[in-house]
């Protein structure tokens, strides 16, 4: 149970929810006579809203006795730097506060309207040093001919309260958008040089078929080009002008199946059955 006085707090960042640990009475129920720590504990629920206020009790009936709590002072030195600030009305800045020091120094004010503001002032200047030893990860990274990771976890956030881009995130998207770019350029390529090599295979294929002279270009078109190789093509290799040599393999007119043909002399069905006849025989 809770006496009437408290302390009264008001948070600027982020919301606080933990259990504040305290010492019971020797008359309180669960108290370990050996003093072993666990045992002679209570646990006292700490609910900080975001920017929010909120109060904590001087002193707990324990047992049959009063116990004296430090949760304003354990609150105000774990999370003074987070823009938790007590309000005491008894506080004089101008006397008690030194001016060159930092104002995360003196987490106190002396009512809610300068609470609030100290609160945003100490919590801009905790986000800020987070964001700054961020980026000094960074830097060191990049001058030792590294790369700099990307933000995580409070940290990616407190670049996101403050509006400030992440060099390590940023490099990263600079190497996605580059390997995307490249492999656009080079997927384009390959179906280009792949497109043109089964045209010239087509145009071969034709000329072969109808006992035409094969055209040297159609032949330049399927050999590789210096620093262009073409990616899942066969590559043909000793071809002269007019004829394909061996391994690839002289043209057969019997396996073809084209022996007998002669457009002149033949018509179509007469061309079909010479040539199942040529298969057969073959």
């Amino acid at each position: 149970m809770e006496t009437d006085f408290r302390y009264e707090f008001y948070n600027a960042g982020r919301r606080i929810s933990e259990l504040l640990r305290f010492s019971i009475s020797p008359s309180s129920a669960g108290f370990n006579s050996d003093e072993h720590d666990l045992g002679c504990c209570g646990f006292w629920p700490l609910e900080a809203p975001q920017e929010g206020f909120f109060s904590v009790p001087a002193d707990i009936n324990s047992g049959h006795e009063v116990v004296r709590v430090g949760f304003a002072e354990d609150i105000q030195r774990r999370f003074g730097k987070w823009g938790v600030v007590r309000i005491d009305p008894n506080w004089n800045a101008a006397e008690k506060e030194d001016p060159e020091k930092e104002v995360s120094e003196y987490p106190i004010a002396a009512n809610r309207d300068a609470a609030i503001e100290r609160g945003k002032a100490i919590w801009l200047l905790h986000l800020r040093k987070i964001v700054e030893d961020h980026l000094r990860d960074c830097q060191n990274a990049m001058s030792a001919g590294g790369a700099p990771r990307a933000a995580s976890g409070f940290t990616k956030k407190a670049f996101k309260l403050l509006g400030i881009a992440d060099p390590g995130e940023q490099y990263f998207q600079g190497l996605k958008e580059e390997g995307r770019s490249a492999g656009s350029g080079q997927m384009n390529e390959a179906l280009m040089q792949m497109q043109t090599q089964q045209s010239a295979m087509m145009g071969i294929l034709l000329a072969v078929a109808s006992g035409q002279k094969i055209d040297p270009e159609l032949l330049k078109a399927l050999l590789p080009q210096p620093g262009k190789p073409a990616p899942g093509m066969p590559v043909i290799s000793g071809v002269a002008t007019g004829e394909i040599k061996k391994p690839v393999g002289e043209f057969d007119p019997k396996r073809a199946g084209l022996e007998a043909y002669d457009r002149r002399t033949q018509d179509k069905s007469n061309r079909a059955k010479a040539a199942e006849k040529g298969l057969a025989n073959s």
